[in-house]
């Protein structure tokens, strides 16, 4: 969200977030670089400011996130079609209910 409105300051997303609720869990849909390159260029409408560059540095800011605000997320491998990556999504939150709530 920060660098989308051109801000590269944490403290920015930090003030959006602080008058949110804290979310129970995080969801982080994990992409390799070269996967989310290809779907970009596959897409009808092609931004080109998504650079392969631009996109490493956001995949390292997402890291930095998680580092800096003690977030642990649910990690789901989105490298594959749409109903994979949704399957994915629904064992691993599945499987983080059972963890919690056992």
């Amino acid at each position: 969200l920060a660098r989308m409105n051109g801000a590269t300051n944490l403290d920015v997303l930090r003030d959006v977030y602080r008058e949110m609720p804290e979310p129970d869990y995080h969801v982080h849909l994990d992409v390799r670089l070269e996967t989310a390159m290809d779907r970009i260029r596959e897409r009808d409408i092609y931004d080109e400011k998504e650079t392969e560059s631009k996109m490493a540095l956001l995949q390292e800011s997402y890291e930095n996130v998680f580092t800096k605000w003690d977030v642990n997320p649910i990690r789901v491998d989105a490298n594959g079609s749409i109903d994979e990556t949704a399957d994915r999504t629904r064992s691993a939150l599945e499987q983080y209910a059972e963890a919690t709530c056992a």
